[in-house]
């Protein structure tokens, strides 16, 4: 069976994921600690080269956070725009065993009740998940 054609394994809680930048950089490590309907609630433990990051995550975080309570149109244009960017940063995550998932949204909380968290959604079902092996 070719990796094109496997079946990913289901995201599962205790799960080791590895945050990368674009060009491979490890960025952050996350443990999924709970699998919600729309996104799993992840700790993260930033690595030095997140640094280069925090800002947009920051400012995501904020314009998430305002959208609870501002639901403007121009509210969401600003959200959308820094998701964007995030987007475009092309971060990949590098999962336990192997296979990397590519098509995702992430919001990292430093500063978080309990410690640094995140909130990852996967794009794709399990089922057809992008998931390659590592070169």
């Amino acid at each position: 069976m070719t990796p094109e054609q496997a079946v990913p394994a289901p995201w599962r809680p205790g799960e080791s994921v590895l945050l990368l930048s674009g060009a491979g950089l490890p960025l952050g490590h996350l443990i999924v600690l709970e699998l919600r309907p729309f996104a799993f609630r992840c700790a993260f433990e930033p690595l030095p080269a997140y640094e280069t990051y925090r800002a947009l995550f920051e400012e995501d975080n904020r314009l998430a956070e305002e959208l609870a309570h501002d639901r403007s149109p121009e509210a969401f244009a600003r959200a959308e725009a820094v998701q964007a960017e995030v987007q475009g940063l092309g971060l990949v995550l590098r999962r336990e065993g192997g296979g990397l998932c590519r098509d995702f949204l992430l919001g990292i909380d430093l500063l978080g009740v309990g410690g640094p968290s995140a909130d990852l959604r996967p794009l794709t079902p399990v089922s057809v998940s992008p998931l390659e092996e590592p070169a």
